[in-house]
């Protein structure tokens, strides 16, 4: 998933992405970023929502300035990484 406004406190946009390996065509972007917070969380894709206040939460503590949009990334072992985009 790739979540964009969310500095927005009236609307934010979600896109879900699919990763599809030999595959290049007008409607496929490739995601690169400079500088995120990551966390790889592992207490279930219906409780995401914790990683993301405590992504959120460590930059407010440590003075790190956060971009509009986060990353979701569901793995196979059930785990979730999570990434924000830092400015």
């Amino acid at each position: 998933m790739r979540y964009d406004g969310l500095n927005d406190e009236t609307f934010f946009s979600m896109r879900t992405c699919l990763p599809i390996s030999g595959y290049e065509g007008e409607d496929t972007v490739e995601v690169s970023e400079d500088k995120c917070l990551h966390l790889n969380f592992t207490g279930g894709f219906s409780k995401v929502s914790e990683a993301h206040k405590t992504l959120v939460g460590y930059a407010v503590e440590h003075d790190i300035w956060l971009a509009d949009r986060a990353y979701e990334v569901y793995n196979k072992d059930m785990s979730v990484d999570v990434y924000y985009v830092c400015d």
